[in-house]
């Protein structure tokens, strides 16, 4: 359940076992999810088209990617890259089959009860993480003449796709002090809303 929760809530992208996902077999024998991990594109900082994963609504594991184009389309190409949810069974895919399972659909929206109260504190903890790097961060993003790393404060010329990226700074002239508070922003308010709309699905308003 724990694992399920915090991929469907940060909408992370290799979570449908495309990538990044492995399975364990514990000192009991059972087979198990491996530990979460590689959250790079994920909590809003990737659209990727379709996928809407800049969108705090929806969901992401609980749905059914392969059945959204129709092959012959332009949109074809776009299964190449898809998460595949075990193989891009057409309406198979693994956590959509077990959402529609009562009995484990009951169990997430349990567990979802009994954590929703501390995610609410989610925009505190990410607040109290940014003033733990306050100082490093304007430093990173200072000029080298200023005493900084002169690391840009913007999206790269790399990561300027609108359909791909998803940055709070499009500006490269922004304060350094500011550029990354403002991303920092960006990251919280997603939160915020993602839980909102998880908390109206699974019953923990």
């Amino acid at each position: 359940m724990n694992w399920y929760l915090l991929n469907e809530l940060t909408k992370n992208l290799d979570s449908p076992f495309n990538n990044s996902v492995y399975l364990v077999i514990g000192a009991d024998g059972r087979l198990s999810m491996g530990p979460p991990w590689d959250f790079d594109l994920s909590m809003g900082n990737r659209k990727f088209g379709h996928w809407s994963l800049d969108d705090p609504n929806g969901w992401w594991l609980n749905r059914n990617t392969y059945t959204e184009f129709e092959p012959g389309t332009s949109d074809e190409w776009r299964f190449m890259f898809s998460p595949t949810q075990l193989w891009n069974e057409p309406k198979g895919q693994y956590f959509a089959v077990l959402m529609n399972d009562p009995w484990f659909a009951a169990k997430v929206k349990a567990r979802w009860t009994q954590v929703a109260a501390s995610l609410a504190g989610l925009d505190q903890y990410v607040a109290a993480q940014a003033e733990e790097v306050a100082e490093s961060a304007a430093l990173n993003f200072s000029p080298v003449h200023a005493g900084g790393a002169g690391q840009i404060v913007s999206a790269s010329f790399l990561e300027l796709d609108p359909d791909v990226f998803v940055f709070a700074n499009s500006d490269f002239n922004i304060e350094p002090g500011v550029g990354w508070r403002n991303e920092v922003l960006l990251l919280k308010n997603w939160l915020a809303a993602r839980t909102t709309w998880l908390n109206q699905q699974l019953g923990a308003n």
